[in-house]
């Protein structure tokens, strides 16, 4: 699968999408995974940081350039029980991630470039009793970082009402999850094709 990003000259994302790659399956076959695949990676390409193209490859301020990455998605089938449960444990913490900028982020206009990293103490229902955020640059996009104390506090507040029982990987702790950390990427253009 072949991620298609396109960025202004200010490395702002504008589109995303995907094109089928050259070592998948025959196109009949697979069609339901192909989909959910070629959504996770439209996903990936508007929510994850990537380092900024030089302005050297721009003609002029009106110009944007087309990134094609090809992703990799390696199958657990025939990776041994180490390597299958190193992959899983990456793959809760996507769906941790996912889930924080889902409830947190989703729906907000968001003006800077950053990392928010939530801390947080939970009880055993999964009511959040403590959520410590910091906002801090991405050492991919440092210079579109704004220190934002409102966007911070009201992090700080939802995250004290989140479920946390919804997070995957939350119910592998019978006692409760009693203290977590996750760190969020966010941009103005992270939920998905907006004017900027």
């Amino acid at each position: 699968m072949n991620m298609i990003m396109t960025v202004d000259t200010q490395n702002h994302v504008v589109d995303c999408s995907t094109q089928r790659g050259t070592l998948l399956p025959n196109e009949g076959q697979n069609q339901l995974r192909q989909a959910k695949l070629a959504k996770l990676v439209t996903e990936l390409c508007w929510t994850t940081l990537f380092p900024e193209v030089s302005q050297k490859a721009f003609s002029d301020n009106k110009d944007s350039q087309v990134i094609v990455a090809p992703m990799v998605f390696t199958p657990l089938i025939g990776l041994s029980e180490e390597q299958q449960q190193l992959q899983k444990t990456r793959i809760d913490l996507y769906r941790q991630i996912r889930f924080f900028r889902e409830q947190l982020f989703v729906g907000h206009d968001i003006q800077s470039i950053g990392v928010a990293s939530f801390h947080f103490i939970a009880d055993a229902q999964g009511k959040v009793n403590e959520c410590m955020v910091n906002l801090n640059q991405s050492p991919f996009r440092s210079q579109g970082f704004k220190a934002d104390s409102a966007l911070q506090q009201r992090l700080a507040t939802q995250c004290k009402r989140l479920d946390l029982r919804q997070m995957p990987g939350f119910a592998n702790y019978p006692e409760g999850l009693p203290m977590g950390y996750v760190q969020v990427d966010y941009s103005p253009w992270m939920n998905g094709r907006k004017q900027l």
